[in-house]
């Protein structure tokens, strides 16, 4: 059987335009989008291009401005976010009847994913059920409790202890070690270490990726032991002693002792138990969103952002650099976030702007005037040579692209309007990007008014291709 790879490398989007703007080449005749402005050469042309500021027009401004006013004054409380089926979560007893309801659901297949998502959003009050799905006669019921009980820290340590200890399923064992590698509790380890001898390698392996967020110096001794063991994968052994050796701050993330309990508080953001924070609970996550750790600033600002935190606003502005500082703006989405990022898309630092372009994937339909905008910048241009290697042999050429299309496909997207897909080894590559932009400026005079409006809107067709070798 041959081997299958999936390298998903760059969206090539189809561009939209502002609909008061005219076209390209007529706002900038001497530059391309794939090019360069007219120079001595390729050199001074790339210096121009990097020197200069690239403003965006007020227009796109005021739209986007407007349609981020209209989208915040839009949005409910907290209570929307609940998934399809979870409505009615205003008793104790209503509340018990969907736990025992997706319990049940997550013992059947076609169920089973929706079962999940219910899981997670149920969070504290669904604890006492997957710690008896645990003994559940069902093997695949059991694994999914083990792996959904990550959620809840501390707290799911005995039952997952004893899941990886005596389950006679190596799914559930391995689903086990996982999840008590989430914990970040030493207590942990020494159950981690035993399991590196379980008969299953899959087990094994998950054992090893635990201790390596663990990073706990009790494991270095029977990871190195554990090498032959792990053969021909001794590889991840290697990675994880490196880990554990290793800068706190670099590699997967990692949560000391004494801040479980605010992990829990970021894990429970997004959980039934969020509709009742307050004052506090904001308090207590913006006043870590600079703490010198990746993994925990990361995960307060996604508390945050799922909190819909609109008074922590002025505190992350101020806060260091960061994708997540981005993600959480755009999603919040206030006046002061909508203007901070604007601020930073006409930045002449380029890891700012590339920061605050991204972000734009995951924001409200307000993000697509800017990221219209966005294309007609040179800079932004990915241009990509013959014969590039991706891993299973050579392409011809794959299509060029540009920073601000492949923010754009994640944004409509988001909207509803979901692009193709082309698999290039294939299906042949699609139309020029410039000839797809040209198009899609028809379809933006014809209904960019409604889509930023919320309205239903033909389907501009984006591009995004990708490589997979079946």
């Amino acid at each position: 059987m041959r081997s299958r790879t999936m390298l998903v490398l760059y969206a090539l989007l189809v561009g939209l335009a502002d609909l008061s703007r005219p076209a390209l080449s007529q706002e900038k005749p001497n530059a391309d989008p794939f090019g360069a402005p007219k120079a001595a050469n390729a050199k001074q042309a790339d210096d121009a291009l990097l020197a200069s500021a690239f403003q965006l027009s007020a227009e796109a401004i005021r739209l986007a401005k407007e349609t981020a006013k209209a989208e915040l004054a839009r949005r409910g409380d907290l209570k929307r976010r609940r998934p399809a089926g979870l409505k009615d979560l205003d008793s104790p007893e209503a509340i018990q009847r969907a736990i025992d309801q997706t319990m049940r659901e997550l013992a059947v297949i076609e169920t089973e994913e929706a079962a999940r998502t219910k899981l997670e959003y149920l969070g504290p009050a669904a604890f006492d059920a997957l710690v008896r799905g645990l003994k559940s006669d069902n093997e695949r019921v059991r694994g999914l409790c083990a792996d959904k009980l990550r959620y809840h820290g501390v707290r799911g340590i005995d039952a997952l202890t004893a899941a990886i200890k005596s389950d006679p399923s190596a799914q559930v064992r391995s689903a086990a070690a996982v999840s008590l590698g989430q914990t970040y509790h030493p207590s942990v380890v020494p159950t981690l270490i035993e399991a590196l001898h379980d008969p299953d390698a899959s087990a094994r392996h998950s054992a090893v990726f635990a201790l390596e967020h663990l990073r706990d110096a009790r494991a270095i001794e029977p990871l190195e032991e554990s090498r032959e063991r792990m053969k021909p994968n001794a590889h991840i052994v290697e990675g994880a002693l490196r880990t554990i050796i290793g800068p706190l701050n670099e590699g997967p993330a990692f949560w000391p002792v004494e801040l479980l309990k605010l992990r829990q508080l970021t894990i429970n953001a997004n959980t039934l138990a969020s509709e009742s924070f307050g004052k506090a609970e904001i308090d207590r996550l913006v006043a870590h969103i600079e703490f010198d750790n990746w993994g925990v600033l990361s995960a307060c600002l996604y508390a945050l952002r799922n909190l819909d935190a609109r008074s922590s606003v002025p505190a992350i502005v101020k806060t260091k650099t960061s994708s997540s500082m981005f993600d959480a703006l755009v999603e919040i989405g206030t006046t002061e976030a909508v203007d901070y990022v604007i601020e930073c898309l006409q930045s002449k630092d380029p890891t700012l702007r590339e920061f605050a372009i991204s972000s734009l994937a995951s924001a409200g339909r307000w993000a697509a005037p800017l990221l219209v905008d966005l294309l007609s910048d040179p800079t932004l241009a990915i241009r990509h040579e013959e014969g590039e290697e991706l891993g299973l042999g050579l392409l011809s050429k794959w299509p060029d692209s540009h920073r601000a299309h492949s923010a754009l496909l994640s944004c409509l997207s988001k909207a509803g309007l979901k692009g193709r897909w082309i698999n290039l080894y294939q299906d042949p590559p699609p139309e020029d990007i410039q000839v797809e932009i040209k198009r899609a400026l028809d379809w933006w005079k014809k209904h960019g008014a409604e889509f930023l409006r919320g309205a239903d809107v033909p389907n501009p067709n984006l591009t995004s291709v990708y490589y997979i070798d079946p």
